[in-house]
C-alpha cells in the first residue's frame, strides 16, 4: 500500500498556519517517505528557511529514545528571532525551548558534494541559541511518536533564537563551556554531557554532507542548529527564559 504523502504533508501544513495538531497518521514506512513529507509539507506551509536543525545528534540519545539516526528539519523564517527576543505565546503554543550551539554558514555549499572538516570548520561563525520546539501531530490509543513521525512533522522546528556571533570559535574547548538556563529564575535546567553530547564541528559536518547528499544547495548567511545540549524546558505565557553560555555570552527568550 503506497503511504499518502500528500495527504499527510498537506495536514500538517494546515496545522502549522492555524497552530493546531493533528492525529499521527498510519506509521511510515521508511526515513526516505519521512523526508518525502517533511519537504513536501514545508512547501505547502509557504514558509522560507533559514537553515536546518537536528534532533538526537548524538548516539546516545538515539539508543534511548528508539532512533535509528538524526532527526532533521528546516527553520522557518518566520520564527527568527535575535537575542533578546519577545515573542508571543498565541504565535508557538505549546513549544519547549533547547539550548543549543548553532552556526551562521560563511560559503555556499553545493548540493551532491561531500565536504572536509577543514572546509567547512573554516567556513562557519558559531553562536549560542536557543531552539523553539513544537510538534504538528498528537498521539492516540497506543500510537506513539516515533522517529519517522518527527522527520515527517519537520523535526519538530518552530523557531530559532540567535546570540551573539563568536568568529575565531575554535580556539575555545565547547566540551568544556557551562550553560546556565533557567525561566523566570528558577532552578537551572540540566547540562547534556559526555556521551549524551555531540561535539558541534561533528553534527555540522554530518548535516552539511547529508543536506548535500539529499540533493540541496546550503546558501551562505543560512544556520545550523547541532542538537540540544540542555534537556528541554517547556514554555508558557510570560516566561523569561535566560540562557547563559559562559564565555559565548546570554540569549534570552521572554513569552508574551
Amino acid at each position: 500500500m503506497t503511504f499518502p504523502i500528500e495527504n499527510f504533508a498537506a495536514s500538517l501544513a494546515n496545522a502549522w498556519k492555524t497552530q493546531t495538531t493533528i492525529a499521527l497518521s498510519e506509521p511510515l514506512p521508511s526515513r526516505q517517505i519521512a523526508y518525502a513529507v517533511q519537504d513536501r509539507f514545508f512547501e505547502l506551509s509557504g514558509e522560507k528557511s533559514i537553515g536546518w536543525k537536528v534532533g538526537a545528534a548524538a548516539r546516545t540519545i538515539q539508543i534511548e529514545h528508539g532512533h535509528d539516526g538524526p532527526i532533521p528539519g528546516r527553520m522557518p523564517a518566520a520564527h527568527f528571532y535575535r537575542s533578546p527576543a519577545k515573542i508571543h505565546y498565541e504565535a508557538l503554543p505549546g513549544s519547549q525551548a533547547e539550548c543549543e550551539f548553532a552556526f551562521r554558514v560563511t560559503r555556499q555549499f553545493t548540493a551532491n558534494r561531500t565536504y572536509g572538516q577543514d572546509e567547512i570548520a573554516s567556513s562557519l561563525v558559531l553562536l549560542p541559541a536557543i531552539e523553539i520546539a513544537q510538534f504538528r501531530t498528537h498521539t492516540w490509543g497506543d500510537r506513539v511518536r516515533g522517529t519517522y513521525d518527527e522527520i515527517a512533522d519537520n523535526g519538530g522546528a518552530a523557531g530559532f533564537v540567535a546570540g551573539p556571533e563568536i568568529h575565531d570559535w575554535r580556539t575555545i574547548d565547547l566540551a568544556q563551556v557551562k550553560i546556565n538556563s533557567s525561566i523566570d529564575g528558577g532552578k537551572p535546567t540540566s547540562q547534556n554531557t559526555g556521551d549524551r553530547w555531540r561535539h558541534p564541528l561533528d553534527v555540522a559536518i554530518g548535516m552539511i554532507n547529508e543536506i548535500c547528499a539529499r540533493g540541496y544547495d546550503l546558501g551562505e548567511g543560512q544556520y545550523l542548529s547541532t542538537g540540544s545540549s540542555t534537556v528541554p524546558q517547556k514554555l508558557a505565557s510570560g516566561n523569561h527564559l535566560i540562557a547563559n553560555f559562559g564565555v559565548l555570552g546570554t540569549v534570552e527568550l521572554e513569552m508574551l
